[in-house]
C-alpha cells in the first residue's frame, strides 16, 4: 500500500492544562486517519462492515512521542497498513510541518460480525484495501 495521509487541526478541547495535546488524543487522531483511509477508497468504514461482515478491534497500540502538538496546530497523519493472518498492522507518523510529533503502530484483529470470532483476513479484502501481506 502506498502511504496515505490525512490532515487535521488540533481543537482547543483536545489540549491539557499544559496547553499541549493530551496523550490519549493521539490514538483518536490515528483512528480518524484510518476512517478517512476507508472513505478515500470509496468504502466508508460502516459500509465496509455491513458489506463484508467483518470488523476490526484494537489488540495492541504502541506510541512514541517526539514533540508536542498544540491547540490550532495543523497536523498530518501518515499511515500505511499490512496484514498477516487475522491482524492488520497500521504504522503511523504524525507531523506538524517537518517536525515529527509522534509515531507508532496499532494492530487490529479481524472479527466476524455474525459470530464475534477472530477471522483470518481474506486476501481479497487485503487487495481491496491495498494492504501489503507480510
Amino acid at each position: 500500500m502506498e502511504q496515505f495521509q490525512h490532515s487535521l487541526r488540533v481543537r482547543y478541547s483536545e489540549v491539557d492544562a499544559q496547553g499541549i495535546v493530551f496523550n490519549a488524543n493521539y490514538l483518536m487522531y490515528f483512528d480518524v486517519a484510518v476512517t478517512e483511509y476507508f472513505r478515500a477508497l470509496g468504502q466508508p468504514y460502516t459500509q465496509f462492515v455491513e458489506r463484508y461482515g467483518l470488523d476490526f478491534h484494537v489488540s495492541h497500540a504502541e506510541l512514541d512521542f517526539k514533540a508536542p502538538a498544540k491547540s490550532d496546530d495543523e497536523i498530518i497523519v501518515h499511515l500505511r497498513g499490512e496484514y498477516s493472518g487475522a491482524t492488520v498492522h497500521w504504522h503511523f507518523q504524525m507531523q506538524r510541518s517537518e517536525t515529527l510529533l509522534c509515531s507508532g503502530k496499532i494492530n487490529y484483529v479481524c472479527v466476524d460480525t455474525a459470530t464475534g470470532k477472530v477471522k483470518r483476513i481474506p486476501a481479497e479484502i487485503g487487495d481491496l484495501l491495498r494492504w501489503q501481506a507480510l
